[in-house]
């Protein structure tokens, strides 16, 4: 009769060499073993890389929500919760079938430590010199071999064991050395010192847009273009526009705190009513009822803001999004760069990253957007794959953060009351994507191809003046949402008496080769100058000031116009106080918490909007931004298309999505005004010049050049007016010498 498995295994072998299993109802791995291993192994290939970089991004927490349970969760699951439930399930299939067991812990081994290759190759970048499914092949040889290993040392095994002493060290590490230690340990707090006279305190509407730089909004003389931007200039009619305004921080989540508290913001610090305690929404909410949009900060306290208009995600939907986009992260750091791009982009977007993916499949999407991710804050800098990653203040905003039906939830919010209200909204918009008309609608594109996954964009001209044309039209969308807010103020008969203040937290580059938010001395002009608007109760006359002025500058300037007392030790100045020392150069002060000094002179400004004219107001240019085209074929814009024209030789045309052009209705949420499409035959070094015409008028012309390798690529943004209700027909013409045309059949 056989000796008993367990009894077996422990009297031969009771110093802890087990056979194989391969030795016939003989169990290899001790109960220790099984756990020891799995929670190291887990511990190193997912815990560790994962906590590393949310622990550096500790605003991915504060947007969505998440407080200290879950953050102390995520910080015990990812290192003690999830891999001991793993060896639970391995240790009840030993107790079933020992053999099972030890082949299940065995292939969990084999797994985790492939992981851990694949993990190692995204971090050192090795990922991107080898295609994707040679590196999975690796790995997965790396596991199996691992895993032999360990089925066959014991030494192996008890090292492993020991090991697992690491899953504490990170989670402690994690919880309590990394940013995220704001979250979980509670600070003393500072108290606010500002009060004034409830019954003289006007209502104040205070609106941020995202990622928008003044350039945008400026005519040839570097004043408010009032053609393109018609709502905005309304407004400054009755107020102050500021054109010499330049923002403190590149990154919304350092921005805005700033903007709100009149400081500059410590680069440790958390978007946070703890972390910036006298910050406007805290100053005011003794005398103002608060009613606070923030997508991406919590700046306003719990105790302060109305529990009814502070609409904040339910613990169920905090905790979706939160499992949802870490495990969407940690795809991004397993699978091989060339294999993740079928995964929803970290990069785009402040959480629910998987709604990104749905923005071109739906007609009312939920799009958001974001930035690239903030450095490490510590020695080492965030490599480029790690800027890719990092998300610089997940969460999750309402699901249409950057949709104009989240800032006319916000309009329709705003009430005349006895007492007085203070109504903020930080919109992330006209933030990336670029997919709304002037008109509200959307054009029918994706994303931005001439921008690269660190956000960079292409060395070629053409296609970043197409990205910069997007950028600028969903702009003139956001101008129509102040008009409908300034239109809701005057129904409910506050605007006379509104204090009501416009502003952006930075901008973004368009020049060729630079990306969105890299500072420097060329990218200065677009990033760091940004617009604001302050139009105070009673004022009926227009004011243009060009003094030099921070956004750590709009705090002191409300605190004066409200004529509220103010104790604050403030880094800003008032743009009222003409006795306060001028300021001396302009400061920026990056993610990674290095100083960068400009000077006051708006030299970069003025570079930025010539490169601007110089693309949009070429040519006589009429005033809308789809007069767009390449040197010299501006002339074709608008003439009817050859009667008889030949055929382009050569080359052929595929568009995407024809039947879009079946059936156009105008009044829907989304029309086809964003023809895309390729030339097959085109030469790559030599990228044709091809013309759009709808319904037998030229309305485009485009370069057959998408600036991402996609030879023959094209694609065209054209007015909503070109299209007509029902069936419209779609040509493409070779624009050759003399502007002759050719037509490029169509497959």
């Amino acid at each position: 009769m056989a000796p008993d498995a367990s009894t077996g295994a422990a009297g031969q072998e009771g110093d802890g060499e087990h056979k194989p299993t391969g030795d016939r109802g003989r169990v290899p791995f001790t109960p220790l073993e099984i756990i020891g291993s799995l929670v190291a192994l887990f511990t190193l290939g997912v815990g560790q890389p994962l906590l590393d970089l949310l622990g550096r991004n500790a605003d991915f927490f504060v947007a969505h929500d998440a407080g200290r349970l879950h953050v102390i969760a995520l910080g015990v699951g990812l290192t003690l919760a999830v891999p001991l439930l793993l060896a639970a399930v391995v240790l009840l299939v030993r107790a079933v079938t020992p053999r099972g067991g030890a082949g299940m812990h065995l292939a969990v081994v084999a797994a985790l430590v492939a992981v851990l290759v694949l993990v190692v190759l995204t971090i050192t970048g090795m990922g991107r010199r080898a295609p994707g499914p040679l590196w999975l092949a690796v790995a997965a040889l790396a596991g199996v071999g691992a895993a032999a290993a360990y089925r066959r040392s014991a030494a192996l095994r008890r090292a492993l064991s020991l090991a697992a002493i690491a899953a504490p060290i990170v989670a402690g590490m994690f919880l309590f050395s990394s940013p995220v230690r704001g979250l979980v340990v509670d600070e003393e707090q500072v108290e606010a010192t500002v009060s004034g006279g409830e019954g003289d305190l006007p209502p104040i509407v205070f609106v941020v847009f995202d990622e928008l730089p003044l350039v945008s909004l400026l005519d040839k003389d570097a004043g408010l273009d009032t053609e393109r931007f018609p709502a905005l200039a309304r407004l400054a009619r009755d107020g102050s526009f500021f054109t010499s305004l330049t923002t403190v921080h590149p990154t919304t989540v350092d921005a805005v705190p700033a903007t709100l508290s009149g400081r500059y913001s410590d680069p440790y610090a958390l978007p946070t009513a703890e972390d910036h305690p006298t910050n406007m929404l805290a100053l005011l909410d003794h005398d103002y009822g608060v009613r606070a949009v923030e997508p991406l900060t919590n700046l306003c306290p719990k105790a302060g803001c109305n529990p009814q208009t502070r609409r904040r995600p339910s613990r169920t939907s905090t905790n979706e999004s939160l499992v949802r986009d870490v495990g969407i992260v940690g795809m991004h750091l397993v699978f091989p760069e060339d294999m993740a791009d079928g995964l929803p982009p970290v990069d785009q977007s402040w959480g629910d990253f998987d709604a990104l993916q749905a923005v071109a499949e739906t007609p009312d999407p939920p799009a958001r957007v974001g930035g690239v991710g903030r450095p490490e804050r510590g020695e080492r800098a965030l490599t480029p794959r790690e800027k890719r990653l990092a998300i610089r203040a997940g969460a999750p905003p309402p699901r249409r953060a950057n949709h104009p039906l989240a800032f006319r939830r916000f309009i329709a919010g705003i009430k005349a009351s006895r007492r007085p209200m203070l109504h903020f909204l930080h919109t992330i918009f006209p933030h990336r994507p670029w997919l709304y008309l002037p008109n509200g609608r959307r054009h029918g594109g994706g994303a931005e191809p001439a921008l690269d996954d660190d956000g960079v964009w292409t060395q070629r001209p053409w296609p970043v003046a197409q990205g910069y044309q997007l950028h600028l039209v969903q702009t003139q969308a956001a101008d129509r949402l102040i008009g409908e807010l300034l239109d809701h103020l005057r129904r409910q008969r506050m605007y006379d008496d509104a204090l009501i203040v416009v502003t952006a937290d930075h901008g973004a580059s368009f020049a060729p080769g630079t990306a969105l938010r890299d500072l420097d001395r060329e990218t200065f002009g677009e990033i760091g100058y940004v617009p604001l608007f302050i139009n105070p109760p009673g004022q009926r006359r227009a004011r243009t000031i060009d003094e030099p002025l921070q956004n750590i500058d709009i705090l002191p300037t409300l605190i004066d116009i409200l004529g509220v007392e103010s104790s604050l030790d403030l880094d800003g100045r008032s743009a009222l106080d003409r006795n306060a020392e001028p300021l001396r150069r302009r400061l920026v002060i990056d993610v990674d918490g290095s100083r960068h000094e400009f000077p006051l002179e708006p030299s970069a400004r003025d570079e930025a909007l010539r490169r601007k004219l110089a693309l949009f107001d070429a040519g006589g240019a009429p005033g809308d931004f789809f007069y767009l085209a390449p040197d010299g074929t501006h002339s074709l814009l608008g003439e009817q298309v050859p009667a008889n024209p030949g055929n382009a030789k050569g080359l052929s045309a595929t568009l995407d999505s024809p039947e879009a052009y079946g059936d156009v209705d105008l009044q829907s949420a989304s029309v086809p005004a964003h023809v895309s499409g390729s030339i097959d035959g085109a030469d790559a070094e030599d990228p044709p010049i091809v013309a759009v015409a709808i319904n037998g008028r030229i309305v485009a012309v485009t370069q057959a050049d998408l600036g991402n390798d996609a030879a023959g690529g094209f694609r065209a943004l054209v007015p909503p007016t070109a299209l007509k209700r029902g069936a419209n027909e779609v040509q493409l013409f070779l624009v050759g010498r003399g502007d002759d045309l050719t037509l490029i059949p169509s497959q």
